[in-house]
Protein backbone atom coordinates (compact mmCIF):
# COMPACT_ATOMS: atom_id res chain seq x y z
CA UNK A 1 0.00 0.00 0.00
CA UNK A 2 2.79 2.46 0.75
CA UNK A 3 4.17 1.50 -2.33
CA UNK A 4 1.27 2.70 -4.32
CA UNK A 5 0.90 5.80 -2.29
CA UNK A 6 4.67 6.75 -3.31
CA UNK A 7 3.76 5.77 -6.88
CA UNK A 8 1.05 8.08 -7.11
CA UNK A 9 2.84 10.82 -5.21
CA UNK A 10 5.70 10.76 -8.00
CA UNK A 11 3.20 10.72 -10.63
CA UNK A 12 1.27 13.56 -9.41
CA UNK A 13 4.88 16.08 -9.19
CA UNK A 14 5.41 14.57 -12.67
CA UNK A 15 2.55 16.03 -14.17
CA UNK A 16 2.16 19.38 -11.85
CA UNK A 17 5.07 20.78 -12.93
CA UNK A 18 4.75 20.58 -16.80
CA UNK A 19 0.93 21.64 -16.56
CA UNK A 20 2.62 24.85 -14.32
CA UNK A 21 4.59 25.59 -16.64
CA UNK A 22 1.95 25.70 -19.90
CA UNK A 23 0.04 27.46 -17.57
CA UNK A 24 2.17 29.88 -16.67
CA UNK A 25 4.07 30.27 -19.85
CA UNK A 26 1.97 28.79 -22.72
CA UNK A 27 -1.83 29.98 -21.76
CA UNK A 28 -0.48 33.22 -20.20
CA UNK A 29 -3.38 35.95 -20.31
CA UNK A 30 -2.78 38.01 -23.71
CA UNK A 31 -1.89 41.20 -22.29
CA UNK A 32 1.76 39.05 -21.12
CA UNK A 33 2.22 38.03 -24.68
CA UNK A 34 4.42 40.64 -27.38
CA UNK A 35 2.90 40.79 -30.52
CA UNK A 36 5.01 41.58 -33.75
CA UNK A 37 4.58 42.64 -37.42
CA UNK A 38 6.58 42.24 -39.74
CA UNK A 39 5.81 45.87 -41.22
CA UNK A 40 4.48 48.33 -39.30
CA UNK A 41 2.88 51.35 -40.85
CA UNK A 42 4.61 54.15 -42.35
CA UNK A 43 5.53 56.97 -39.76
CA UNK A 44 7.52 60.17 -41.75
CA UNK A 45 8.98 61.09 -39.70
CA UNK A 46 11.10 57.94 -39.40
CA UNK A 47 10.89 56.85 -42.98
CA UNK A 48 11.49 59.72 -46.56
CA UNK A 49 9.20 57.44 -48.46
CA UNK A 50 8.67 59.88 -51.12
CA UNK A 51 7.85 59.44 -55.08
CA UNK A 52 8.55 61.54 -57.76
CA UNK A 53 6.04 64.48 -58.76
CA UNK A 54 5.76 63.10 -62.30
CA UNK A 55 5.69 59.10 -61.34
CA UNK A 56 3.44 57.17 -63.52
CA UNK A 57 1.85 53.68 -63.43
CA UNK A 58 2.98 53.68 -59.47
CA UNK A 59 1.99 50.02 -58.27
CA UNK A 60 2.12 48.30 -54.82
CA UNK A 61 3.45 44.95 -54.25
CA UNK A 62 1.06 42.00 -52.87
CA UNK A 63 2.86 42.12 -49.43
CA UNK A 64 3.27 46.15 -49.53
CA UNK A 65 7.13 45.43 -49.30
CA UNK A 66 7.54 47.08 -52.74
CA UNK A 67 6.48 49.92 -55.18
CA UNK A 68 7.08 50.12 -58.59
CA UNK A 69 6.63 53.46 -61.12
CA UNK A 70 7.67 54.67 -64.12
CA UNK A 71 9.64 57.94 -64.72
CA UNK A 72 10.34 59.80 -67.82
CA UNK A 73 9.73 56.21 -69.59
CA UNK A 74 12.39 54.67 -66.82
CA UNK A 75 11.31 52.14 -64.79
CA UNK A 76 12.33 52.19 -60.60
CA UNK A 77 11.59 50.16 -58.04
CA UNK A 78 11.18 51.58 -54.36
CA UNK A 79 11.73 49.70 -51.34
CA UNK A 80 8.96 50.56 -48.45
CA UNK A 81 11.67 50.01 -45.83
CA UNK A 82 12.67 53.65 -46.73
CA UNK A 83 16.30 52.67 -46.29
CA UNK A 84 17.29 51.73 -49.27
CA UNK A 85 17.35 54.86 -53.07
CA UNK A 86 14.91 53.92 -55.77
CA UNK A 87 16.23 50.95 -57.90
CA UNK A 88 16.75 51.80 -61.82
CA UNK A 89 16.01 48.93 -63.89
CA UNK A 90 18.35 50.08 -66.49
CA UNK A 91 16.79 49.61 -70.51
CA UNK A 92 17.72 51.68 -73.55
CA UNK A 93 14.33 51.30 -74.68
CA UNK A 94 11.40 53.82 -73.42
CA UNK A 95 9.37 51.63 -70.60
CA UNK A 96 5.69 52.48 -71.72
CA UNK A 97 4.16 51.00 -68.67
CA UNK A 98 4.51 48.31 -65.27
CA UNK A 99 2.60 46.27 -63.06
CA UNK A 100 3.58 44.36 -59.81
CA UNK A 101 2.45 40.85 -60.17
CA UNK A 102 -0.42 40.21 -57.72
CA UNK A 103 1.32 36.69 -55.87
CA UNK A 104 5.00 37.63 -56.42
CA UNK A 105 7.76 40.29 -55.95
CA UNK A 106 8.35 40.31 -59.85
CA UNK A 107 7.36 43.79 -61.95
CA UNK A 108 5.81 43.36 -65.41
CA UNK A 109 7.05 45.99 -67.58
CA UNK A 110 6.63 47.13 -71.58
CA UNK A 111 9.33 48.43 -73.56
CA UNK A 112 8.62 49.52 -77.38
CA UNK A 113 11.00 50.04 -79.96
CA UNK A 114 10.25 53.06 -82.01
CA UNK A 115 12.22 52.27 -85.11
CA UNK A 116 11.13 48.46 -85.41
CA UNK A 117 8.00 48.96 -84.11
CA UNK A 118 7.81 46.35 -81.65
CA UNK A 119 6.52 45.94 -78.37
CA UNK A 120 8.64 44.08 -75.81
CA UNK A 121 7.36 42.42 -72.79
CA UNK A 122 9.73 41.56 -70.03
CA UNK A 123 9.98 40.88 -66.06
CA UNK A 124 11.94 41.85 -63.42
CA UNK A 125 12.24 39.47 -60.53
CA UNK A 126 13.19 42.02 -57.49
CA UNK A 127 14.43 39.20 -54.94
CA UNK A 128 17.08 38.28 -57.65
CA UNK A 129 18.03 41.31 -59.33
CA UNK A 130 16.72 39.34 -62.48
CA UNK A 131 15.15 40.39 -65.98
CA UNK A 132 13.64 38.30 -68.28
CA UNK A 133 12.23 38.42 -71.58
CA UNK A 134 8.72 37.38 -71.70
CA UNK A 135 7.38 38.05 -75.94
CA UNK A 136 8.53 40.85 -78.47
CA UNK A 137 5.76 41.48 -81.16
CA UNK A 138 4.94 44.06 -83.56
CA UNK A 139 2.44 46.79 -82.43
CA UNK A 140 2.76 49.67 -85.32
CA UNK A 141 2.62 53.42 -83.86
CA UNK A 142 1.96 52.63 -80.04
CA UNK A 143 1.35 55.63 -78.39
CA UNK A 144 0.18 54.45 -75.08
CA UNK A 145 -0.14 51.44 -73.00
CA UNK A 146 -3.30 51.68 -71.42
CA UNK A 147 -3.65 49.01 -69.23
CA UNK A 148 -2.62 45.60 -68.18
CA UNK A 149 -4.29 42.95 -67.35
CA UNK A 150 -2.85 39.13 -65.96
CA UNK A 151 -3.63 35.90 -64.33
CA UNK A 152 -1.16 33.78 -62.58
CA UNK A 153 -3.47 30.59 -62.61
CA UNK A 154 -4.20 31.21 -66.59
CA UNK A 155 -0.87 32.98 -67.19
CA UNK A 156 -2.80 34.64 -69.32
CA UNK A 157 -1.96 38.45 -70.53
CA UNK A 158 -4.14 41.12 -72.23
CA UNK A 159 -2.52 44.19 -73.28
CA UNK A 160 -4.57 47.27 -74.02
CA UNK A 161 -2.73 49.42 -75.94
CA UNK A 162 -3.30 52.59 -78.19
CA UNK A 163 -2.09 53.37 -81.76
CA UNK A 164 -2.47 55.30 -84.68
CA UNK A 165 -1.75 59.33 -84.07
CA UNK A 166 -2.83 62.21 -82.71
CA UNK A 167 -5.45 62.88 -85.40
CA UNK A 168 -6.90 59.12 -85.01
CA UNK A 169 -6.53 56.63 -82.36
CA UNK A 170 -7.95 53.35 -81.19
CA UNK A 171 -7.24 50.89 -78.51
CA UNK A 172 -6.11 47.42 -79.11
CA UNK A 173 -5.92 44.33 -77.23
CA UNK A 174 -3.51 41.78 -77.40
CA UNK A 175 -3.65 38.88 -75.55
CA UNK A 176 -0.98 36.72 -74.82
CA UNK A 177 -1.13 32.74 -73.88
CA UNK A 178 0.64 30.30 -71.72
CA UNK A 179 2.40 29.46 -74.75
CA UNK A 180 3.56 33.03 -75.48
CA UNK A 181 1.22 33.13 -78.82
CA UNK A 182 0.24 36.63 -79.32
CA UNK A 183 -3.16 37.40 -81.28
CA UNK A 184 -5.00 40.45 -81.50
CA UNK A 185 -7.90 40.20 -79.55
CA UNK A 186 -10.42 43.52 -79.77
CA UNK A 187 -10.29 46.88 -81.17
CA UNK A 188 -12.54 49.79 -79.62
CA UNK A 189 -12.65 53.60 -79.85
CA UNK A 190 -11.62 54.21 -76.29
CA UNK A 191 -11.24 51.76 -73.41
CA UNK A 192 -11.82 53.22 -70.13
CA UNK A 193 -11.16 50.20 -67.86
CA UNK A 194 -10.63 46.48 -68.45
CA UNK A 195 -10.24 43.70 -65.75
CA UNK A 196 -9.62 39.83 -65.90
CA UNK A 197 -10.86 36.72 -64.42
CA UNK A 198 -8.17 35.09 -62.26
CA UNK A 199 -9.13 31.33 -62.80
CA UNK A 200 -10.87 31.43 -65.78
CA UNK A 201 -10.08 33.17 -69.64
CA UNK A 202 -12.65 35.67 -69.24
CA UNK A 203 -12.05 39.22 -70.01
CA UNK A 204 -14.34 42.41 -69.30
CA UNK A 205 -14.12 45.68 -70.06
CA UNK A 206 -15.78 49.23 -71.11
CA UNK A 207 -15.23 51.82 -73.08
CA UNK A 208 -15.94 55.72 -72.73
CA UNK A 209 -19.31 55.38 -74.11
CA UNK A 210 -20.48 53.15 -71.07
CA UNK A 211 -20.78 49.75 -73.30
CA UNK A 212 -20.01 46.95 -71.46
CA UNK A 213 -17.86 44.16 -73.21
CA UNK A 214 -17.36 40.31 -71.70
CA UNK A 215 -15.40 38.43 -73.64
CA UNK A 216 -16.39 40.68 -77.01
CA UNK A 217 -20.14 39.92 -76.57
CA UNK A 218 -21.92 43.41 -75.48
CA UNK A 219 -23.57 42.61 -72.29
CA UNK A 220 -26.89 43.75 -71.78
CA UNK A 221 -29.76 42.97 -68.86
CA UNK A 222 -33.63 43.78 -68.88
CA UNK A 223 -34.15 47.67 -69.66
CA UNK A 224 -30.00 48.10 -69.48
CA UNK A 225 -27.74 48.54 -72.01
CA UNK A 226 -25.08 50.83 -70.16
CA UNK A 227 -22.79 49.83 -67.49
CA UNK A 228 -20.09 51.02 -65.51
CA UNK A 229 -17.63 48.35 -64.58
CA UNK A 230 -17.16 47.79 -61.16
CA UNK A 231 -14.37 45.10 -61.43
CA UNK A 232 -13.95 40.86 -60.50
CA UNK A 233 -14.30 39.41 -57.25
CA UNK A 234 -12.66 36.76 -55.39
CA UNK A 235 -15.06 33.65 -56.72
CA UNK A 236 -14.62 34.80 -60.39
CA UNK A 237 -17.31 36.79 -60.68
CA UNK A 238 -17.96 40.59 -62.40
CA UNK A 239 -19.52 43.08 -60.73
CA UNK A 240 -21.21 46.11 -62.67
CA UNK A 241 -23.20 48.71 -62.18
CA UNK A 242 -26.53 50.54 -64.75
CA UNK A 243 -25.25 53.80 -65.67
CA UNK A 244 -28.67 55.28 -65.07
CA UNK A 245 -28.88 53.51 -61.76
CA UNK A 246 -26.13 53.61 -59.19
CA UNK A 247 -28.24 51.99 -56.64
CA UNK A 248 -27.69 48.29 -58.27
CA UNK A 249 -24.82 46.77 -58.58
CA UNK A 250 -24.73 43.00 -60.22
CA UNK A 251 -23.46 40.37 -60.31
CA UNK A 252 -22.36 38.47 -62.71
CA UNK A 253 -20.87 35.14 -63.95
CA UNK A 254 -21.04 33.11 -66.95
CA UNK A 255 -22.66 36.53 -68.49
CA UNK A 256 -25.82 35.90 -66.55
CA UNK A 257 -26.38 38.33 -63.72
CA UNK A 258 -26.75 35.77 -60.51
CA UNK A 259 -27.19 38.76 -57.78
CA UNK A 260 -27.62 42.06 -56.99
CA UNK A 261 -26.39 44.51 -54.35
CA UNK A 262 -28.16 47.36 -53.18
CA UNK A 263 -26.90 50.90 -52.31
CA UNK A 264 -28.40 52.65 -50.20
CA UNK A 265 -25.58 55.56 -50.56
CA UNK A 266 -24.80 56.48 -54.31
CA UNK A 267 -23.42 59.59 -53.50
CA UNK A 268 -19.51 57.69 -53.60
CA UNK A 269 -16.92 59.72 -55.68
CA UNK A 270 -14.81 56.78 -57.02
CA UNK A 271 -14.49 53.30 -57.65
CA UNK A 272 -11.14 51.84 -57.14
CA UNK A 273 -10.08 48.25 -57.72
CA UNK A 274 -7.21 46.14 -56.64
CA UNK A 275 -6.67 42.77 -58.46
CA UNK A 276 -9.94 41.23 -56.63
CA UNK A 277 -10.78 43.72 -53.91
CA UNK A 278 -13.44 47.01 -55.08
CA UNK A 279 -14.24 49.70 -53.29
CA UNK A 280 -16.84 52.60 -53.65
CA UNK A 281 -15.06 55.67 -52.15
CA UNK A 282 -16.75 58.09 -49.93
CA UNK A 283 -15.53 61.37 -47.88
CA UNK A 284 -14.61 59.27 -45.14
CA UNK A 285 -15.39 55.46 -45.90
CA UNK A 286 -14.60 52.95 -48.68
CA UNK A 287 -17.09 50.19 -49.52
CA UNK A 288 -16.15 46.98 -49.90
CA UNK A 289 -18.51 45.90 -52.85
CA UNK A 290 -18.16 42.18 -52.34
CA UNK A 291 -18.08 42.00 -48.42
CA UNK A 292 -20.20 45.10 -47.53
CA UNK A 293 -17.39 46.10 -44.89
CA UNK A 294 -16.48 50.01 -44.78
CA UNK A 295 -13.12 50.96 -43.81
CA UNK A 296 -12.30 53.99 -42.19
CA UNK A 297 -10.13 56.28 -44.55
CA UNK A 298 -8.25 59.64 -45.07
CA UNK A 299 -9.73 62.27 -47.12
CA UNK A 300 -7.29 64.61 -47.45
CA UNK A 301 -4.91 61.95 -49.41
CA UNK A 302 -5.04 59.32 -52.85
CA UNK A 303 -5.12 56.53 -52.30
CA UNK A 304 -2.61 54.26 -53.97
CA UNK A 305 -4.19 50.65 -52.66
CA UNK A 306 -5.94 48.89 -50.73
CA UNK A 307 -5.04 45.70 -49.37
CA UNK A 308 -6.54 43.00 -46.92
CA UNK A 309 -4.90 44.56 -43.78
CA UNK A 310 -3.49 48.04 -45.15
CA UNK A 311 -4.62 51.14 -47.03
CA UNK A 312 -1.65 52.75 -48.67
CA UNK A 313 -2.00 56.56 -49.27
CA UNK A 314 0.17 59.84 -51.18
CA UNK A 315 -0.35 62.64 -50.10
CA UNK A 316 0.03 66.62 -51.75
CA UNK A 317 3.55 65.92 -51.26
CA UNK A 318 4.39 62.70 -52.61
CA UNK A 319 5.04 60.52 -49.62
CA UNK A 320 3.32 57.22 -48.90
CA UNK A 321 1.91 56.40 -46.14
CA UNK A 322 0.89 53.13 -44.85
CA UNK A 323 -2.38 52.15 -42.52
CA UNK A 324 -3.18 49.36 -41.01
CA UNK A 325 -7.13 48.47 -41.10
Amino acid sequence: MKRILIYILIGVVITFFPLLYINNKVLANDSNIKWTSNRSSLNSTKHDITLPDDAKYISVSENANYVSYVKDEKLYIKDLSGNTEDNLIPEELPVMNAITLNDRDIVMYFIYDRDKQKLIVKTYNIDNDEKTLHKEFTVKNLLEIKGVEYSSYTNVIYINARTGNENYATDNIYRIDIMKNVSHYFSLKDICKMTLLTNEDCIAFQDKYNNLYINKRKFTYQDYSKFILIGKGKKDLLYASPYKDKSKIYVIENQKVVDTIKIEDTNYKDILSFDNRNYLIYDNYAYNVETGDKINIKNDMDIIDITDKQVIYKNSENKLFIENI
